[in-house]
C-alpha cells in the first residue's frame, strides 16, 4: 500500500490494517510505501509491516503514481505473489484465498466502468481510438485499488511502461489509472473477472461473501472515504462481538 502528503492517509491507513490483521488474519508481509513523517503516524504493531520510506515524493501525481514503483521497492522482490491496496479499503474476511488463487502472467483487477458508456473518463476512454473499443468483444474496466500479479518479467515491464506514460502524460483527474487500464487491454494483460468473488465495491454489507471492500469515491477525497470505511469497521466489530465465543 502507498501512503504519501496527507495525515487523513494514515487514518485510512489504520483502519485498513486493522482489519487486515483482525479479520483477514495477515500472516505475508505488509508493505507500506510511505514517507518518513506518515510512517511515524501508523501506531499498529506487527513484525509483518515493513517501510518503504521515499521523502521526495511532493505532489498529488507523484503520490497517485507511487504504486507504478512496486517493483523498484527492495522489499517486494523477494515475492512470489503481489496483492496492492489502496487505503479505502476494509477486509472482512481471511484474505489468504486471494493469495491462493492460481494467477498468470497478467494483472488481476477488480471490474469497474466500461469503456462505452465511461462519460466521465474515469476509465480512461479518451485515450483509446474509437475504433478500437468498437473492436472489442468486452468493453468492461477495471477499478486499479485491488490489483493482484506475479512477480514475473511481464509484469515488471507492464509497471514500467505504466510509470513512464503516467509521469508524462498531461493531468487527468484520475492520474495513473486511465493509464493502467489503457495499457492493459493494448497488452491484452489483464482479468478483472476473477476478483469478483473476492472483492466489492461501496458495499456495507457486513455479512457479504466478499473479503475485501473498496470505498472509492473521487480521487483523494478521504473526508468521504474516512466515514464509510469507520462506520463499516465498526458493525464489523460488533458483529465480532455479538458472536457466540
Amino acid at each position: 500500500m502507498c501512503m504519501f502528503l496527507k495525515e487523513e492517509y494514515a487514518t485510512m491507513a489504520q483502519m485498513l490494517l486493522q482489519s487486515l490483521f483482525t479479520f483477514g488474519e495477515c500472516q505475508c508481509d505488509v508493505i507500506i510505501y510511505t514517507s518518513t513523517e506518515l510512517a511515524k503516524l501508523i501506531t499498529l504493531q506487527s513484525p509483518l509491516i515493513k517501510f518503504e520510506i521515499n521523502d521526495s515524493i511532493a505532489t498529488l501525481k507523484e503520490a497517485c503514481c507511487a504504486r507504478l514503483h512496486v517493483f523498484d521497492l527492495e522489499s517486494t522482490r523477494k515475492f512470489h505473489k503481489i496483492l496492492y491496496l489502496d487505503l479505502d479499503l476494509i477486509i472482512k474476511r481471511p484474505i489468504a484465498p486471494i493469495f491462493d488463487l492460481p494467477i498468470d502472467d497478467k494483472l488481476y483487477a477488480l471490474t469497474e466502468g466500461n469503456l462505452k458508456t465511461d462519460e466521465d473518463d474515469d476509465h480512461g476512454k479518451s485515450y483509446f481510438d474509437p475504433g478500437y473499443i468498437d473492436d472489442l468483444d468486452d468493453t468492461s474496466t477495471f477499478t486499479t485499488g485491488i490489483l493482484l500479479f506475479r512477480n514475473c518479467d511481464r509484469m515488471i515491464e507492464f509497471f514500467r511502461v505504466c510509470r513512464m506514460d503516467a509521469l508524462t502524460r498531461p493531468y487527468h483527474p484520475r492520474h495513473d489509472q486511465p493509464v493502467i487500464i489503457y495499457h492493459a487491454f493494448l497488452l491484452k494483460c489483464f482479468d478483472n473477472k476473477v476478483l469478483c468473488d473476492y472483492a466489492v465495491n461501496n458495499n456495507s454489507d457486513v455479512d457479504s461473501k466478499q473479503i475485501l471492500h473498496h470505498f472509492p469515491t473521487t480521487t483523494g477525497n478521504y473526508e468521504s472515504k474516512i466515514p464509510m470505511m469507520s462506520d463499516f469497521l465498526r458493525e464489523l466489530n460488533e458483529s465480532l462481538q455479538a458472536k457466540p465465543s
